[in-house]
């Protein structure tokens, strides 16, 4: 269902209205006939699990020197949000540590409803309020406490990176974020992928993706001081892709970000980096800890998702 502005957005722009009927057309053809090969996180096999937010294979692959043998697989999701609920609503995984810079585990968490050992929030402890994000060596230091504090722990680490707000001197140079720093929830409905999808944004892209690119090679670094400090078998990955100006289809508009329900390659088709350092570790499941957070965080979340560029509700 739609909500008023959704509806009254459509109709001023059928950009809009065609990347719907795109959408409803995944969601009833496309979607049902490649679920059985999209991958299921908790039945792969991994130690640590570090997930790039919005990273495509082809750039991973391009750009990556990672130690470890490379693979892809198929999402479950073409967003966070849907990405997680497709493979962690519900169940119990008091095996699993989540530290993650995205807040959505927080905004959605009685929908997900995931029972995680415990939840590191670094999205409220390490947001940089000059570049609207958790940059990735903000990651570092609790990817090396929890690993000594939870050392018969799986780890799912979640980065923010390559999701846009972008790091690197072509995002400087053409895009300003601090017009994203308030959430996303008025009439208008226009989040940054939506502006650059209606020709709102003043870049091309090619600068889109020259940006998209420098924020990865800023993370992949980064990735592997992460490698470094983690034994076992550790998996590097990504909760979706994302469209930078490929045409979808049927309707062959250009797409842009990665919106719920459309499924093409570009927002599916994900990195699965294998690397085992040192000895498996010894999972064990044990009750969960506290993980109540010491202040109501429902409007940071808020905030923080507006700023990734959200539509918050």
């Amino acid at each position: 269902m739609y909500d008023k502005s959704e509806i009254l957005l459509g109709i001023k722009n059928p950009y809009l209205l065609a990347r719907e009927v795109n959408r409803s057309v995944h969601k009833k053809i496309k979607k049902p006939l490649i679920q059985s090969n999209c991958v299921d996180i908790l039945n792969e096999d991994w130690d640590n699990l570090l997930i790039l937010d919005a990273c495509r294979y082809d750039y991973f692959k391009q750009e990556s020197e990672l130690p470890g043998t490379l693979d892809h697989r198929l999402s479950q999701g073409s967003s966070t949000t849907e990405f997680l609920i497709e493979n962690f609503q519900n169940e119990k995984l008091h095996d699993t540590v989540y530290i993650t810079a995205n807040p959505m585990i927080y905004k959605k968490t009685n929908q997900i409803n995931a029972e995680f050992y415990d939840i590191c929030h670094v999205w409220n402890k390490e947001w940089d309020n000059d570049l609207y994000t958790v940059p990735p060596e903000a990651m570092t230091e609790y990817i090396e406490k929890y690993s000594k504090k939870h050392p018969n722990k799986k780890l799912l680490i979640h980065y923010n990176q390559p999701h846009h707000p972008f790091i690197g001197p072509t995002a400087e140079k053409n895009l300003d974020f601090s017009d994203y720093a308030e959430p996303v929830s008025n009439e208008s409905r226009m989040n940054f992928w939506l502006k650059v999808s209606t020709g709102n944004v003043d870049i091309s892209t090619h600068s889109l993706r020259q940006a998209y690119v420098e924020t990865l090679r800023y993370t992949l670094p980064h990735i592997k001081d992460a490698i470094k400090l983690l034994n076992g078998k550790t998996v590097v990955s990504a909760d979706h892709g994302e469209m930078l100006g490929e045409r979808m289809s049927p309707l062959p508009i250009k797409g842009f970000g990665h919106p719920n329900g459309l499924y093409p390659n570009t927002l599916l088709k994900v990195p699965w980096l294998e690397h085992t350092r040192g000895e498996r570790r010894k999972i064990i499941a044990e009750d969960p800890v506290s993980t109540v957070a010491e202040d109501d965080l429902e409007h940071q979340a808020r905030e923080r998702l507006g700023h990734l560029g959200y539509l918050v509700e």
